[in-house]
């Protein structure tokens, strides 16, 4: 017999079975142009729940050295690659970043979740109406920047 809950049903049918449920931590690795030459954290943490395919997942990254790779700033590590739900583009989440510290620019954070499972993250330096406007590098970052991002979405 199958193992679940079935929901929102009198009756129990196959598509009403929530059977996947997942909870765990993985670490999230800041990079600069693909590297992290001398980069060292005070906390590096993610943690994750993951309920049929949507997935919300925490995270900190708090550096003590950001080291000497230069380049876009991106985080790998995620435990599940975003679902490819939007046909001919490559971000398939964004969001806000919940709080941020330590930064050598003074703006509004964003990030984009691509569906190869990389965070690119941007920055807003004005007010506008794109989404997003300018990528995140090195030299956004000093040696204690610490990001904290909060957000859900749906895995394959």
């Amino acid at each position: 017999a199958s193992k679940g809950v079935y929901l929102g049903v009198t009756s129990a049918t196959a598509s009403n079975l929530l059977d996947d449920y997942e909870e765990g931590t993985f670490t999230p690795v800041l990079g600069f142009g693909g590297g992290a030459t001398g980069m060292t954290y005070g906390q590096q943490y993610g943690s994750y729940t993951k309920i049929g395919n949507m997935v919300h997942i925490k995270m900190r990254v708090l550096l003590t050295a950001k080291g000497s790779s230069t380049g876009d700033a991106t985080i790998t590590g995620f435990p599940f690659t975003p679902a490819d739900n939007f046909a001919g583009v490559s971000f398939e989440v964004g969001k806000e970043v919940d709080t941020w510290s330590s930064m050598n620019t003074s703006s509004n954070y964003r990030f984009v979740h691509t569906d190869t499972n990389e965070m690119q993250l941007k920055r807003i330096d004005t007010n506008t109406t794109q989404s997003f406007q300018t990528q995140v590098t090195h030299s956004d970052f000093t040696d204690t920047s610490d990001l904290r991002i909060s957000y859900s979405y749906p895995t394959s």
